[in-house]
């Protein structure tokens, strides 16, 4: 594949949608490991990927790493 090859691809690539365009709210997947280096995860629609990471901080004080992955929610259906 060449530059020109990818150029073109991303020239079609639909608009990504942005949390201004799906209602302002994002799904985050959030990761928690404890200090005894046992991890979990959740998945959940907050309005802010900062809102995620603070309420897993209120539920789990101890935790030596909280990180959250964040895209756009676009209603009922999902990620569109």
């Amino acid at each position: 594949m060449n530059v020109q090859n990818v150029a073109a691809m991303n020239a079609e690539a639909p608009p990504q949608p942005t949390p201004a365009t799906c209602g302002g709210h994002v799904v985050c997947l959030v990761t928690i490991r404890m200090p005894d280096g046992s991890v979990g995860e959740h998945t959940g629609i907050y309005s802010h990927s900062v809102d995620a990471v603070v309420r897993a901080l209120e539920l789990f004080p101890q935790a030596c790493k909280v990180s959250a992955f964040a895209w756009p929610f676009c209603g009922a259906g999902g990620v569109q």
